[in-house]
């Protein structure tokens, strides 16, 4: 590297710095305002399967290790998971499913008790069934799991989002 592409590449790394750019809700020691916000949000406790498993990824990226979570906005989750054939073919010993996760949710002040912010979510992920029952149970569980993950991540975005403008 000759010497004006090292002077033109310092040049550009302090611009950078000083454009102002910070990550939306990532700090390594967790302080920016949005993650202060994120883990004030305490997540109400789900009744099923899937809503456990989306309450648990929501609370994953939201809440500090070693955090016990907050008490400035409660998140209500409302969810329903279905299945149905994709694929359905005469003659194979597979076929093809869909699992789908529909999420609603309901970001609350707990001072007021008034909603601030609401939105659905969903996810479909697709899995093979075969002439196998203990697979095909694993096939659908992970199916649950990867459309719970990607719920969860979508509505964690979606607060963040909405945390920094307020």
């Amino acid at each position: 590297m000759n010497r004006w592409n090292r002077t033109l590449l310092v040049v550009a790394a302090l611009g950078l710095g000083g454009c102002g750019f910070t990550p939306l809700y990532g700090t390594p020691d967790n302080s920016s305002p949005v993650a202060l916000k994120l883990a004030s949000i305490t997540v109400a406790e789900q009744d099923n399967r899937l809503g456990q498993l989306v309450r648990n990824e929501i609370i994953s990226g939201i809440t500090p290790a070693g955090s016990p979570g907050g008490d400035a906005y409660r998140l209500e989750l409302q969810t329903e998971g279905s299945e149905e054939v994709a694929i359905d073919a005469i003659n194979t010993e597979s076929l093809r499913q869909l699992y789908r996760a529909n999420v609603k949710f309901v970001l609350y002040d707990t001072q007021t008790g008034k909603p601030v912010y609401s939105g659905k979510t969903f996810s479909q992920v697709g899995y093979d069934r075969v002439d196998a029952p203990v697979a095909n149970l694993q096939a659908q569980v992970n199916a649950q799991e990867r459309a719970a993950r990607e719920t969860g991540q979508d509505i964690r975005t979606r607060l963040a989002a909405f945390l920094s403008t307020n």
